[in-house]
């Protein structure tokens, strides 16, 4: 989910970016991503839709909290914002416009966390980046200034993102892994996991859906739809406000 800033990915045959919204952290640039433009900031948001990477087509698209990834019609995965590290020249710093991730890989699919953002590449390896302490989205304390492939990954699909935690499918069971201060892990434990944590009740997941904040659902194979984590607005679906922690 978009906190800061609502990104839209215009449909066709080469698909252009746009966004819009507040932009306090990394203000939009329309130039060559290759001539980067003058750490300036807008005290204001940016009500009308404005051009990004006007030079590159984008396929997929992932909006976190305060950056934006997406993958680009060749397979290239680029960040921007004041979380968009994923390269080692952007880390510490809050790049307005696109930077290409490290590691010359080519992706599938990303999603973008509140300061972390995990990628699925064409070889099904998923890698994750970004900064997260003590356990965040990436195993373990500390930040990653450029991808690192977990540790281990057998046939994660479908990963997913929210507020320092990302949660996956892995042959149909949901995985999650980071912090689980409202039972976002889905593990029916309470602490933090630095490796991946089934999702508790024995349920087939078909797709999770985005993370909205702490919580996320999922569809079953059967269709039926489960929720956990933060629910103290209501946002689990289940009647009443209140958080899971599986089961």
């Amino acid at each position: 989910m978009a906190y800061v800033r609502t990104a839209l990915l215009i449909a066709g045959s080469a698909a252009a970016l746009a966004a819009c919204g507040s932009d306090t952290h990394a203000p939009l640039d329309p130039r060559d991503p290759a001539t980067p433009p003058p750490q300036t900031f807008v005290p204001n948001g940016v009500p009308t839709p404005g051009a990004v990477a006007t030079n590159m087509t984008f396929a997929v698209l992932s909006t976190g909290e305060d950056h934006t990834c997406g993958i680009t019609t060749t397979a290239q995965a680029w960040c921007w914002g004041v979380h968009a590290i994923g390269t080692t020249s952007s880390w510490g710093q809050r790049p307005a416009y696109p930077w290409p991730v490290d590691g010359q890989r080519q992706y599938v699919s990303i999603a973008a966390g509140r300061s972390h953002t995990c990628a699925t590449s064409t070889a099904g390896e998923v890698f994750c980046w970004g900064r997260e302490t003590p356990f965040g989205a990436m195993q373990g304390n500390g930040s990653w200034d450029a991808p690192r492939r977990l540790d281990p990954d057998p046939a994660v699909t479908n990963v997913v993102s929210g507020g320092s935690f990302s949660c996956g499918l892995r042959r149909g069971a949901a995985v999650c892994w980071g912090h689980n201060l409202w039972g976002e892990l889905g593990s029916g434990d309470p602490l933090p996991a630095a490796r991946q944590a089934a999702v508790s009740g024995g349920l087939r997941f078909k797709r999770l859906g985005s993370v909205i904040g702490h919580t996320i659902c999922g569809i079953t194979d059967d269709d039926r739809l489960f929720c956990w984590g933060r629910g103290d607005l209501g946002q689990l679906g289940a009647g009443a406000p209140d958080s899971c922690y599986g089961g």
